[in-house]
């Protein structure tokens, strides 16, 4: 049976990590000085995504709790952040779930 999507209580979840991986360089609008590069690698630009999932090192970490497969899975079948974290945080196991949340 396939799943119907998320319910109203998981479409909350994925607003509220929608909110809480707002970009800080969306402040730059309201006067904030914000670098384009990625703080993490200095090689790109600078995103949500990016610095948890795609920047080299947070690849790396990914990588070092043997969970690349599963993300680099997860992240071509999902568009933002908060469904990339709150499918892998539904679809991983207790035990990689611990490793994830941490790296997180």
């Amino acid at each position: 049976m396939e799943s119907e999507g998320p319910s109203e209580s998981e479409k909350s979840v994925m607003e509220n990590l929608s909110r809480v991986f707002t970009n800080a360089c969306m402040f730059v609008g309201q006067g904030v000085n914000c670098p384009s590069k990625c703080a993490m690698c200095e090689e790109s630009y600078e995103d949500a995504t990016r610095v948890l999932f795609e920047c080299s090192k947070a690849r790396n970490a990914w990588l070092n709790c043997s969970l690349i497969d599963k993300v680099t899975s997860v992240m071509l079948k999902n568009n933002t952040t908060a469904e990339i974290t709150y499918v892998l945080l539904r679809e991983l196991t207790r035990e990689k779930a611990e490793p994830f949340a941490m790296n997180l």
